[in-house]
């Protein structure tokens, strides 16, 4: 009935570091296909009464992932699922047809195939691209797949499939960024054998594309219990896709194997999904993927409005810096000369230190350039210690527990303040009133 993994392209951070992922998503949908039979029992109890062929579906599923700092991932989806149709189709005791089962567990790795180069990214608003190509297996369990989707409920598909996809992910400025993927699925088997074909059904390639524009809205942090309760960031994303199902193939009695008529179909969906973070760890993602075209050859269940409610959790192994001497003091200039070298005389000069494998600094990083150059009375400097060991730390930041660490030094030269995690967000906050900008 879909793949309710919607939250799955949300976060796709950069390596450098190890992460590692659980959530557990709840689904519910439904769908509609006019039968054109009439009132009558047949030979296994089922009736038909002319009303639309109607089913729900109830879905819950656990994904899992873990990430490794080359920027290879590997990824495990579980789903379980109940299907029943509504009222109009009954076996012999009177009860709704339904079917309450495991669907095709999924197992995908991927591979960030531009970071084994390490490249740099460039100065401005045009950032390279995360690129990941994926490949995957869908697992059958064990149940059979009937090509008769009038009598039989069935939640896998009863063949193995392999996975094959290209993801590419943009970082625009001002938390704003674009999403391309294209890929395929083949079954590498006949479906467990049902009716009418004997030798297992041939399901036919599946085709996906899709583009999403995401954004992210950081939160004020509030100070005491209500920082528990009031989400540390919103993040927004609209999702197109387009699904092409080729049609599928079966053998019914002596004739050559044909292509099925109750199979393949075409569908445009959009998918619009709100993810409330609260920290850096736990997160509530809500979604509604609703078909603006649907296309269906024969005799199908046609899927309408799907709605999917997710919890998630995540961890990351980002270094710590070693907690070293005191850390600055406001009033103070620079105590090491590669900082001194970095203020602009005469203005407010933000000195941002960060870090690749700092999730927070790459969208502080974003935010910075593109808020800045409206400030001519401002200058920015980055300071990159991502590959700092713990002498650095105890040179330019002693004191600071990790990053991002924002310093803002008046035109004087003095430190107005230091800031640290997400105060570094509210750094408008400490600079004068007067315009300002880059440097």
């Amino acid at each position: 009935m879909g793949d309710s993994d919607v939250a799955s392209s949300l976060y796709n951070g950069a390596g450098d570091v190890w992460r590692a992922r659980v959530g557990a998503i709840f689904g519910t949908s439904g769908a509609t296909q006019l039968f054109s039979g009439s009132t009558e029992m047949d030979k296994n109890g089922h009736q038909y009464n002319q009303r639309d062929m109607r089913m729900s579906m109830q879905l819950g599923s656990l994904s899992a992932g873990i990430d490794a700092p080359w920027g290879t991932g590997l990824s495990l989806l579980v789903p379980y699922a109940a299907l029943q149709y509504d009222d109009w189709l009954t076996d012999a005791s009177g009860k709704p047809t339904r079917a309450n089962d495991f669907g095709d567990t999924e197992v995908r790795i991927r591979q960030n195939v531009l970071q084994p180069f390490g490249l740099k990214q460039p100065a401005g608003w045009l950032k390279i691209p995360r690129i990941f190509a994926v490949m995957g297996v869908a697992i059958p369990n064990n149940g059979a797949y009937s090509t008769d989707a009038i009598h039989d409920l069935s939640i896998s598909r009863g063949s193995w499939w392999i996975i094959e996809e290209l993801e590419a992910h943009f970082d625009l400025p001002a938390n704003f960024g674009v999403s391309l993927t294209g890929g395929m699925r083949q079954a590498l088997d006949y479906a467990n054998s049902g009716t009418p074909d004997p030798n297992g059904i041939g399901w036919g390639n599946e085709y996906r594309g899709s583009i999403a524009g995401r954004y992210m809205l950081d939160m004020p942090v509030l100070e005491g219990v209500a920082n528990y309760f009031v989400p540390k960031r919103l993040f927004f994303m609209v999702n197109g896709e387009y699904l092409y199902r080729a049609m599928a193939t079966a053998v019914e009695g002596d004739a050559p194997r044909s292509p099925f008529a109750d199979s393949g179909s075409q569908t445009v969906s959009v998918t619009p999904t709100l993810m409330i973070g609260y920290n850096d760890a736990w997160s509530l993602t809500g979604s509604a993927r609703v078909p603006i075209y649907r296309f269906v050859n024969g005799i199908q269940p046609v899927q309408y409005t799907s709605w999917f409610f997710g919890l998630n959790w995540a961890w990351s192994s980002t270094p710590k810096a070693p907690a070293l001497g005191k850390s600055a003091l406001a009033g103070q200039a620079p105590t090491t000369p590669e900082i001194e070298k970095l203020l602009v005389p005469g203005k407010v000069t933000l000195i941002d230190y960060w870090a690749t494998w700092c999730e927070p600094c790459g969208r502080l990083g974003v935010k910075l350039e593109h808020e800045l150059p409206a400030k001519p009375g401002v200058a920015l400097a980055r300071v990159d210690a991502t590959a700092w060991e713990a002498e650095d730390w105890a040179k330019f930041l002693p004191g600071a527990p990790g990053i991002p660490v924002l310093d803002i030094y008046d035109a004087a030269g003095k430190l107005i303040v230091r800031l640290q995690g997400d105060d570094c967000f509210g750094y408008a906050t400490y600079l004068p009133g007067e315009p300002t900008s880059t440097r």
